[in-house]
């Protein structure tokens, strides 16, 4: 049986010489690329979990988001929390912040609010799986916001036996309470005669305070404490913020107790 044959078929040699310097040229050149690609993706997935945190330049009280991704090679199929961790400036350990889950990508993000100026060290940990370190520096505010502490007491002529209730609350300039700051109460017990005519009062300068232990503020910035009346005596009682990164320190007023 006779074929018809094409023009380029009068030239069969032509086709094998292409196909040979396809196979063994140019082939190999681009399966190697492919290798090289490959590779270099492992290389960027293959440490772990990566995180990032923002913003670079933070201040006190600023919401910081840390974001990150899991790696395909230990994404799981179900369902798992990606827990963040933060270590504050000039402490050991590690402590939980925040947690979140991934999405189907593997990409999260959760968000911390320092409350102190330093370095800050966050890391995100995954079915056991622990991300590189991510350290970002927190300043302090150049103006920490204004506060006011109020207490009060009940009885205000207390006796020998009674327990007098002090409550109190600290707020900012908008008269919002400042949640989980710590309150301490100080007590006079050496009071000083002044003034002229028999007239004796407590002069603040002058009178001898001592601490005696401390309170902190709830979510509305309320705190409270109690003291039972052991003896008679005159004594005076205040409380005091000594303020922070984020909120300037404040002084109750001082009640005086005659007993």
């Amino acid at each position: 049986m006779r074929m018809k044959m094409d023009a380029e078929d009068t030239i069969p040699g032509v086709k094998w010489i292409i196909m040979f310097l396809f196979i063994f040229c140019v082939m190999p050149y681009i399966v190697f690329s492919d290798d090289i690609e490959d590779r270099e993706s492992s290389l960027i997935e293959s440490p772990g979990i990566l995180i990032s945190v923002f913003p670079r330049e933070p201040v006190v009280g600023d919401e910081l988001e840390i974001v990150g991704q899991i790696p395909l090679g230990i994404r799981l199929d179900t369902e798992h929390d990606v827990i963040i961790s933060s270590q504050k400036p000039g402490t050991g350990g590690f402590i939980p912040c925040a947690d979140t889950v991934p999405d189907s990508e593997g990409y999260f993000s959760a968000s911390c609010t320092p409350d102190i100026s330093g370095e800050w060290r966050f890391r995100a940990l995954y079915c056991g799986v622990a991300s590189q370190t991510a350290t970002i520096v927190v300043s302090r505010r150049l103006h920490p916001a204004q506060s006011h502490l109020t207490l009060h007491a009940w009885p205000l002529d207390p006796m020998v036996g009674e327990t007098v209730s002090f409550t109190g609350r600290l707020t900012g300039s908008d008269d919002s309470g400042i949640a989980g700051k710590t309150i301490s109460r100080y007590v006079a017990k050496a009071p000083v005669c002044v003034g002229f005519f028999g007239r004796c009062g407590y002069d603040d300068t002058t009178l001898s305070w001592q601490r005696f232990g401390s309170s902190r503020t709830g979510s509305d910035g309320s705190y409270s404490f109690s003291l039972p009346v052991v003896e008679e005596g005159n004594v005076a009682i205040r409380t005091i913020f000594n303020g922070d990164d984020s909120t300037s320190p404040a002084r109750s007023t001082i009640l005086y107790f005659s007993v």
